[in-house]
């Protein structure tokens, strides 16, 4: 290893200019910003519930512990969710810290555009909409399940796929998990389970009717334990997808990559309004 030695004349030269710089940076007046109100929903006809989170951001500098890194909740909003000529007033849940309706009360249907209005006593309000999505996500279709073992220890490797639909516009989320057990409450546990091929978040761009391909890790086989994979698609709106891709995107845990903005469809303030269609497929790993 070769060790470069600083001559001390230097670094004594250096040192005025070190607390120089820090002496200017702490003088700069940095903006105030007002917090902005933060919504996120998503709603979906095969979804027995209607949710909305409604909370305020922090601004840039603001002071607050280090282990909550949640937006304060707004409890005192109005939210109020319309299509056509129906709309509902959605109330707040204390205990669930958000605004709560059923699809029994406001149905959602398939093809529909959803308007979203949230307001506050001090004057805060914004609006958003989406278009839930007509068709049902495609079949999936399982290509290959393969088995090896190793020193005792079993492990399975799933590959599946699923055809677009023709048209162009579609979106798509897949999301897998590995259930133990028998699928009952209290003999059940589910772990996540990530993708060798395939992206989570697609869209049909330039793939319009073609295959979507996908590969699992090794799944390890544990017996007298009933392992199934569960892949859960979901066929997306363009807000659900756009924000979900690019705050995945901007998981990545390399430090030179550049910050990835992520989106918003919620006018007058931040977050996403946006719809889905989910199907769950189960396959049996025994």
């Amino acid at each position: 290893m070769k060790i470069k030695h600083i001559p001390i004349y230097l670094f004594i030269a250096l040192t005025p200019a070190i607390i120089s710089c820090d002496d200017f940076v702490s003088d700069v007046d940095v903006p105030l910003t007002k917090p902005k109100l933060v919504v996120n929903s998503y709603i979906s006809p095969e979804d027995s519930e209607i949710k909305v989170i409604v909370q305020r951001s922090l601004p840039l500098y603001t002071e607050h512990p280090a282990y909550d890194q949640k937006f304060p909740v707004v409890s005192d909003a109005t939210v109020i969710l319309t299509q056509g000529e129906n709309s509902i007033t959605i109330p707040y849940y204390p205990y669930a810290e958000h605004y709560h309706s059923t699809t029994s009360e406001f149905p959602v249907e398939p093809g529909k555009t959803y308007y979203l209005e949230v307001s506050t006593p001090d004057g805060d309000k914004v609006t958003a909409s989406c278009t839930v999505p007509f068709n049902l996500p495609p079949d999936i279709e399982i290509t290959n399940i393969e088995s090896r073992n190793e020193d005792g220890y079993s492990q399975k490797t799933v590959y599946f796929r699923f055809q677009d639909t023709p048209g162009a516009g579609d979106f798509y989320r897949s999301e897998l998990m590995i259930r133990y057990g028998d699928g009952t409450p209290g003999n059940s546990y589910y772990t996540p389970m990530d993708l060798e091929t395939g992206d989570r978040f697609v869209a049909d761009a330039n793939k319009d009717g073609e295959y979507f391909i996908y590969k699992t890790f090794g799944i390890g086989i544990i017996p007298n334990e009933k392992p199934s994979l569960l892949i859960h698609l979901s066929l997306t709106d363009k807000n659900y997808y756009s924000f979900h891709k690019s705050a995945y995107t901007d998981e990545d845990d390399n430090p030179f990559v550049e910050p990835t903005p992520v989106f918003s469809n919620i006018e007058g303030g931040l977050g996403v309004f946006g719809a889905f269609r989910g199907s769950l497929t189960e396959i049996e790993l025994n």
